[in-house]
């Protein structure tokens, strides 16, 4: 049997332990959100692109082509807005991209499902 001062550091380290590791788990959710990416478009003017188990070639509306990979996902905005023209890949994508100087193409990886 345990005694008054065995029970009481049992629950100090239990307390400490508990805490220590919410701690990690909030800063590590705090520190993902803030580092995404934004977009800043709705998600209604978002085109979403899933390759399926075959690869697939896309005419974006800038003239740039993308080829998908099997599995693959391309979102994009129709018509790319702004002062780049930004897309989200998962997956392995392929581009030629069409030369437009006033606003550079931007390629962003995001992990997981929608």
């Amino acid at each position: 049997m345990a005694t008054q001062k065995e029970r009481r550091f049992i629950f100090i380290f239990v307390l400490v332990t508990v805490t220590l590791l919410f701690s990690i788990v909030f800063i590590r959710n705090w520190l993902e959100f803030t580092h995404r990416v934004k977009i800043d478009l709705p998600v209604a003017q978002m085109e979403t692109i899933r390759a399926g188990k075959k690869k697939k070639e896309v005419v974006l509306s800038d003239g740039s082509r993308a080829i998908l990979s099997p599995n693959a996902t391309l979102r994009y905005p129709l018509p790319f807005t702004g002062s780049e023209r930004q897309v989200f890949v998962s997956g392995e994508v392929y581009f030629t991209i069409a030369k437009n100087d006033a606003m550079p193409f931007k390629v962003n990886k995001i992990s997981g499902t929608d």
